[in-house]
């Protein structure tokens, strides 16, 4: 299994992501957190299971949070671009590639 790494801007997205839902509710970013952990051990799996999209990115939408998780398949490893919500500035990421 390749190992999983997460650009510095996505892994500030996370944490970011998880005070935000903390603040609404205790404990909710808590859940978000384990989301995103559980959608990351889905990619290490199978990395290439989700379309490759022309920017050579690939996406996973995580479950009950309305938010996605974009990644590069590398040779060595897979670089986590974002943890970006669905419904926002689509694209902003683009310059971390």
């Amino acid at each position: 299994m390749k190992p999983l790494k997460f650009h510095p801007y996505a892994e500030e997205e996370l944490f970011g992501g998880a005070d935000f839902y903390n603040h609404r509710v205790s404990g909710l970013g808590d859940d978000f957190f384990s989301i995103v952990q559980e959608a990351c051990k889905e990619i290490q799996k199978d990395p290439p299971r989700r379309p490759l999209r022309k920017d050579g990115t690939r996406k996973v939408k995580g479950r009950r949070f309305p938010y996605l998780l974009i990644y590069r398949d590398e040779p060595f490893r897979i670089l986590i671009v974002a943890v970006a919500h669905g419904a926002r500035r689509p694209n902003y990421w683009r310059s971390r590639l």
